[in-house]
């Protein structure tokens, strides 16, 4: 049936992805010791952000409200004239909660003056994300906002002496047919410098990898529930990762296959390879920096998922920032690697503080920019201000087609993060549940692509130690390998190129820049506002890729992903354009590999348009579609539409199991009525508060007859 083959690409009870392929939602562990049979860690099918239950909190006066140390409350009973710390604390906690209208107590403090805060019961994510609004309009908070679940962003796959080193095509110098990033004439240059330390924020290491040996420095594990954490045990001093595997029913919430393991992926362990693994040592890959040291910081437990408030922690202890309850990092990195994320249409405010402190500290941060398809922009923490976002690249030069996309304002650089074919090969282990035998293994995604820019981040650190992030920014963007001449889409979709680690690292060496204000870089990632039950109409909608009126229809194909396009979503869901390669008896794109899919969520608009002006040459519109629906023999509820101007519905369909196929279905309408003027052309979906549906479209196109 078509709806089991749609499963794969749409957003919400159409999906059944893998773990890393797509930024999918994450539901937080519930607060019981043991999961229920009907609850999971992972997937809320219905919604891209997933239930929650905790809030960060900032107080405008943090303190007042700063956690007390035992020795403080020893002293308590000699204070006489204010109540104690815990009990003000205490008392806040309780008013909040009279604001929010449940029940809130108070977890933990964290790093930057701010609290977590936990709900008695999960709560959906817009439900939460209203209640901190609610408690944000209190005098005494600076800020309050969901504590989400972030998840990593890879998938696993089928001239030095290293013994693998010749399948490490990323590695190497870009020719007409294979784009690397030439970290082999980086080397020229300089291979490392030990006073310069990489922090992986991730999984954990396993530091004993021969690749590795040598090569870690002691991290910290910063997961502080027990139920995510795989070890037994809160935050201590082992960052080595102990494997990320979990029960299907808490990875991907099904509960028909209950001793079905979903197996260790060995994230931070093979990020790390390609950061900073050992060469010329006659075995396995060739890291980036073999020099400089890379230090394990945990964050991401079972399943390779992991809360906000943990990974801020992480941030902030890696570059050297204070964070209650945890010993000072007297190691800290110059460079941050974050190959992980989740969906969100802005930077939360914790996140950017902490990018902001940390940029203070001349601290680069390099992040995937996620493997949703989406805009750039809509993963957080890409789309902070101040960190360099990545994009995966393929060994021909053109986007991955998970990798999230953008032009240099959302996408920094691009880099290699592989495909089915060829994927990215670095450290790992063959161990299901927790460590096994020490092995190299290929992987997949935007994951692959941001330790590689770390790595050249890194090496241009290494020759001008100087530099500050923006200037490294700026120097990564001006070095790139251009995108190949046949790649159409190129710095549309992919940042200004992909990143060239031999220009990068000759440039830093011979920079004269004194001065690079981080202001300076504030343009290179666009944080938008959320759209929240905006007016449905074309005249409302995202106007960020907005173009001037053409007389073609741009980017038909959708092989540009959205880029061209104009959209809109009430609940501010920009999932709107997916991969159909017809691999494994799945979709294929009517034209190319990537299609638009509007819908797929409950109770939501989605539309996308382009401006046109109609001539007598072009007053016909062709496009092909396809429909996937849960309605079943239910035609009233679901309904696809193609508007003029945001009222003028030229076709309507309802999308219901009557209307449902597995191949694609041309449509021709006239466009005649409206030669000689400029129209807004919409394709909208609307669905009700029930069973999802939607429509896949591609090869949208104008012509001079049907």
């Amino acid at each position: 049936m078509i709806i089991n083959k749609i499963k794969k690409y749409s957003k919400s009870i159409l999906i059944a992805v893998a773990l890393v392929t797509t930024c999918q939602p994450l539901i937080p562990l519930q607060a019981q010791s043991k999961l229920p049979p009907n609850e999971n860690l992972f997937f809320n099918k219905q919604d891209l952000q997933a239930p929650v239950t905790q809030l960060i909190i900032k107080y405008k006066d943090a303190s007042k409200y700063r956690v007390a140390t035992p020795i403080q409350f020893a002293r308590e009973a000699d204070w006489n004239t204010t109540p104690p710390m815990h009990q003000l604390l205490d008392s806040a906690v309780m008013e909040l909660s009279q604001i929010a209208g449940v029940k809130l107590s108070h977890l933990r403090e964290m790093s930057g003056d701010a609290h977590v805060l936990k709900f008695a019961n999960s709560l959906p994510f817009k439900e939460a994300e209203a209640l901190a609004k609610k408690i944000a309009t209190h005098p005494d908070i600076a800020l309050a906002e969901v504590d989400a679940i972030e998840k990593l962003y890879s998938q696993p796959e089928i001239v030095p002496n290293d013994t693998e080193f010749s399948q490490q095509w990323h590695l190497k110098k870009p020719t007409s047919t294979e784009f690397g990033i030439n970290a082999v004439e980086a080397w020229d240059t300089t291979t490392g410098n030990a006073n310069i330390v990489i922090a992986v924020v991730d999984s954990g290491i396993l530091a004993d990898h021969p690749d590795l040996k040598g090569h870690i420095l002691p991290g910290y594990d910063f997961i502080s529930d027990t139920r995510l954490s795989n070890d037994g045990d809160g935050r201590d001093a082992n960052a080595s990762d102990p494997g990320t595997w979990g029960t299907v029913l808490e990875c991907l919430g099904n509960p028909n296959y209950p001793g079905y393991i979903r197996t260790s992926s060995w994230h931070g362990t093979h990020v790390a390879g390609s950061i900073g693994a050992a060469s010329n040592n006659n075995q396995g890959v060739a890291g980036i920096n073999t020099i400089s040291k890379v230090q394990a910081v945990r964050v991401l437990g079972k399943c390779g998922v992991g809360y906000d408030s943990d990974i801020v922690d992480g941030m902030r202890w890696a570059g050297g920032l204070a964070v209650p309850g945890v010993p000072a990092n007297n190691t800290p990195a110059r460079v941050i690697n974050l190959s992980l994320g989740g969906y969100s249409t802005i930077c939360p405010d914790f996140y950017q503080g902490a990018v902001d402190e940390l940029v203070a500290k001349n601290v680069v941060i390099v992040v995937a920019s996620g493997n949703s398809t989406t805009e750039a922009k809509y993963q957080s923490p890409a789309n902070c201000r101040g960190v360099i976002s990545v994009g995966g690249s393929i060994f021909n030069g053109s986007l991955s087609t998970f990798s999230s996309w953008g032009d240099k304002s959302q996408i920094t650089v691009s880099a290699p993060g592989g495909d089915e074919n060829r994927g990215i090969l670095s450290t790992s282990n063959n161990g299901k549940k927790g460590p096994g035998e020490y092995i190299y293994k290929s992987m997949l995604g935007t994951s692959m692509a941001a330790p590689q820019v770390a790595g050249i981040v890194s090496l241009m650190l290494s020759v001008k130690p100087t530099l500050t992030p923006a200037r490294v920014a700026q120097l990564l963007q001006q070095t790139v390998s251009p995108f190949p001449s046949n790649e159409s889409c190129g710095t549309l979709v992919g940042g200004p190129g992909i990143a060239n680690a031999a220009n990068a690292v000759n440039n830093a060496k011979n920079d004269s820049t004194k001065v690079f204000l981080p202001a300076q870089f504030y343009d290179f990632v666009i944080a938008e506002p959320r759209l929240v039950e905006a007016p449905p109409a074309l005249a409302r909608m995202n106007l960020a890729k907005k173009s001037l009126a053409t007389t073609t229809i741009a980017n038909g194909s959708f092989e540009c992903r959205g880029a061209l396009w104009k959209n809109y979503s009430k609940k501010g869901y920009y999932d709107m354009w997916t991969p159909l390669t017809g691999q494994n008896n799945s979709l294929k794109a009517q034209h190319g590999i990537m299609a638009a899919l509007l819908g797929g969520h409950n109770d939501e608009i989605q539309a996308i348009g382009q401006d046109i002006t109609i001539s007598a040459d072009n007053s016909n519109l062709v496009f092909y579609y396809i429909v996937g629906s849960a309605e079943g023999n239910n035609c009233n509820n679901d309904v696809a539409t193609v508007r003029v101007n945001g009222s003028n519905v030229l076709f309507s369909l309802p999308l219901c199991g009557s209307t449902q196929s597995n191949t694609w279905t041309r449509k021709s309408i006239s466009l005649a009525a409206y030669v000689g003027q400029t129209i807004d052309l919409e394709f909208r979906v609307t669905t009700n508060a029930s069973q999802a549906s939607a429509l896949f479209i591609d090869n949208i196109a104008l012509t001079a007859g049907p």
